[in-house]
C-alpha cells in the first residue's frame, strides 16, 4: 500500500484515531519523548492526504503525552463538511474541512475513560467521568449542533463495585 507519510520526520508511533467515508484520521506522535503531535486525513484509495493546522492549544513544550484526550472524526451531513474534534485538557475544539480553520466550541466538565468515541443513532458517545466527583456517565456528541448530552449509566453495576470499562455497538 502507498504509504505517503514517509517525509514525516521521524515519528515514534501512529495511531488511527477516526474514520469516516474512506477517510482515516491519524496521530503521529513526534520526537524521542512523543510530546508533539501532528493530525492527518488520508484516504488510502485516492492517495490524498492532508496535515491538518496544528490546533491553537497544541503546545509543543506541554510535558503532558497525552495531550489529546478524546478525538472525534465525522461527516456533518447539516453543513456538508468533515469535522475533526479534539479535546486538550478541558477544552474542545473542532476542525473543518471545509472552512481549513480550528474553532473551540467550549469547556468540559468530565474526562473520558478511552480517547475514542462509537458512532451510534448519528452520534458519537464516550464513557466518561464527571470531573469534582466519581460519578460515571456516558457522554454523547451532536456533531452538527456541537454540543454534549450525558446519560446517566445504571446504578446497579455501580452499587456492587462492578465498573463500565468499554462502550460499543
Amino acid at each position: 500500500m502507498d504509504y505517503p507519510f514517509n517525509s514525516i520526520e521521524c515519528y515514534l508511533s501512529v495511531e488511527i484515531v477516526g474514520s469516516c467515508d474512506g477517510f482515516l484520521c491519524l496521530l503521529f506522535r513526534l520526537g524521542h519523548d512523543a510530546r508533539r503531535t501532528i493530525l492527518c486525513l488520508w484516504n488510502p484509495a485516492t492517495k490524498e492526504y492532508k496535515q491538518i493546522p496544528k490546533s491553537p492549544y497544541d503546545d509543543d513544550n506541554d510535558k503532558s503525552v497525552t495531550k489529546i484526550s478524546m478525538v472525534a472524526f465525522r461527516y456533518d451531513a447539516k453543513s456538508d463538511d468533515y469535522k475533526l474534534l479534539t479535546r486538550y485538557r478541558k477544552i474542545v475544539q473542532v476542525y473543518s474541512l471545509r472552512l481549513n480553520s480550528w474553532r473551540t466550541i467550549g469547556d468540559v466538565n468530565f474526562y473520558t475513560t478511552l480517547k475514542l468515541g462509537v458512532f451510534v443513532n448519528g452520534e458519537l458517545h464516550w464513557l466518561a467521568k464527571v470531573l469534582r466527583g466519581s460519578s460515571e456517565i456516558v457522554v454523547s456528541l451532536d456533531i452538527s449542533e456541537e454540543t454534549f448530552k450525558e446519560i446517566q449509566l445504571p446504578t446497579e453495576p455501580l452499587v456492587n463495585k462492578h465498573k463500565f470499562t468499554t462502550l460499543g455497538v
